[in-house]
């Protein structure tokens, strides 16, 4: 569902400190009162998303709350809480999910982008399996329905979903240490572009099962939203890898027994390649169960997995793959690229020194290597643009196209924020550009080396993967 604003939420808190702007909602705090919104309907199960512009500058001690919650003390609740932070210092969003009244299962991560500068996707996805909270399509949550240990799960409280924001300075900043500055009030946070695709409780309804809980009603019961699929619980490590800074499973001093959903239990991931989400508009971002794979007509996909799991043993060097842990091979899908793949030819995507300051100005995480296998490639930052998915905030959207021509590499910078560089000299955006013999190429972060003396890859490039795969996993998906 995408409705008006006003049709389908209703102000709950200080209306006066609200401003309805078209599609947008900018909420208002000062010294006053902060404020709040709230759906006038209620869901259970289904996948709801809205894309949040956050308080700039100083927010120390604010809090800007997405979330989704049931009524009463043993209420159940999703949240996303965006804690203020200190000029120059990155905001943390905090996470938590709450069941008949009991939270206490606090994550925190920092984001890969500043989310004061532009808009950006946050989204719940909820079913009787698992719940899934992620940030522009990526997963940095995954909570899995573990009733047969004892772990109560919310799927029987239908939730509105809601939007705050709020004095938490005895908390939210460095635990309470840094205040609110009222001086720079008032502070705005922006919500715009809900989407709503659920199961709606009707008030006069009371029997949820029947007309929430019928399996196979909806899109999200099917047998394909069990699991993440390959590609989500690879973004899903490498979000809890480079960007998660506090777990309430890891936190010693808080619980003398481990709580029962943080016991880790072997998981096979299951293939959703299939699965489509439903959504309102045909311009959004694919869905976090989808693989690329599903996208394209072509089998020949293997979108970026930045894990071991999927590392692919290159006998050019031994050494160095050990020292990095993860090599991917990049196919780009035969609908995408009019030419053939030349197995023979290869070329190796890996990040370039101690983060590339040279060319970016500072230094980022750094993630692993990866080859490039197809005739051409785009690269970027967003899964629905990109062959090559590298979500890190110095990557554009879609920031370059690689392609390989008669032992050649072609490099086309896609006016790219951060530029591209051969022997640092920054290409002129849309303008093709040969990589002389021996030439230096960054893209951004990345440098772009040919392999030499390698054997070609004679199985299909799913089987490659799968073996690796099968040969090195110890444990499924990283779950709460």
């Amino acid at each position: 569902m995408c409705g008006n604003i006003s049709e389908v939420f209703e102000y709950n808190w200080a209306p006066n400190h609200i401003i309805s702007q078209g599609d947008q909602i900018k909420l208002t705090l000062d010294n006053v009162s902060g404020c709040g919104f709230e759906s006038k309907k209620k869901y259970l199960f289904g996948q709801a998303s809205v894309q949040i512009k956050l308080i700039e500058g100083d927010s120390a001690g604010t809090v800007t709350a997405f979330y989704m919650a049931s009524e009463g003390p043993v209420h159940d609740e999703l949240d996303f809480e965006f804690l203020g932070n200190v000029s120059g210092e990155p905001y943390l969003v905090q996470t938590n999910i709450y069941v008949n009244g009991t939270g206490n299962r606090e994550q925190r991560h920092t984001l890969w982008f500043d989310p004061t500068l532009d808009f950006h996707t946050y989204s719940f996805f909820w079913n009787r399996h698992l719940i899934v909270l992620l940030v522009d399509g990526i997963p940095i949550r995954v909570f899995t329905n573990k009733e047969d240990k004892g772990v109560l799960f919310p799927r029987q409280q239908a939730m509105s979903i809601r939007g705050s924001v709020w004095n938490a300075d005895d908390w939210a900043t460095q635990g309470g240490k840094v205040k609110i500055n009222w001086t720079n009030a008032p502070f705005f946070s922006t919500f715009r572009s809900f989407i709503i695709d659920a199961c709606e409780l009707l008030p006069e309804t009371d029997d949820i099962m029947a007309q929430c809980g019928k399996l196979g009603r909806f899109w999200w019961d099917k047998p394909a939203f069990v699991v993440l699929n390959r590609h989500r619980s690879h973004q899903l490590k490498w979000a809890r890898r480079n960007h998660l800074v506090y777990d309430y499973c890891k936190d010693k001093a808080r619980f003398t027994e481990l709580p029962r959903e943080c016991i880790k239990m072997e998981m096979t991931a299951r293939s959703l390649s299939q699965a489509k989400l439903q959504s309102c508009s045909a311009t959004l971002s694919p869905s976090f169960l989808q693989s690329k794979a599903s996208l394209s007509a072509s089998n020949l996909v293997v979108p970026f997995q930045s894990c071991k799991n999927y590392g692919v043993r290159l006998k050019f060097d031994r050494n160095r793959l050990r020292k990095q842990r993860n090599v991917a091979v990049i196919f780009a899908s035969e609908s995408e690229s009019n030419t053939s793949t030349d197995v023979t030819d290869r070329w190796l995507l890996e990040p370039a020194g101690d983060g590339d300051s040279r060319h970016i100005g500072f230094k980022v995480q750094m993630p692993d290597a990866f080859e490039i296998a197809s005739s051409e490639v785009t690269v970027g930052r967003l899964p629905d643009k990109a062959d090559v998915v590298i979500p890190v905030a110095t990557v554009s959207g879609i920031h370059a196209r690689i392609q390989k021509k008669g032992g050649n590499l072609l490099v086309t910078d896609l006016d790219s924020t951060n530029g591209t560089f051969i022997n640092d000299q920054r290409l002129r955006p849309g303008v093709v550009s040969k990589v002389p013999p021996g030439g230096d190429i960054h893209l951004a972060m990345f440098r772009v080396s040919k392999l030499e003396n390698v054997a070609s890859i004679e199985s299909k490039p799913e089987e490659s993967a799968d073996k690796v795969e099968s040969e090195t996993a110890t444990e499924g998906p990283s779950m709460d």
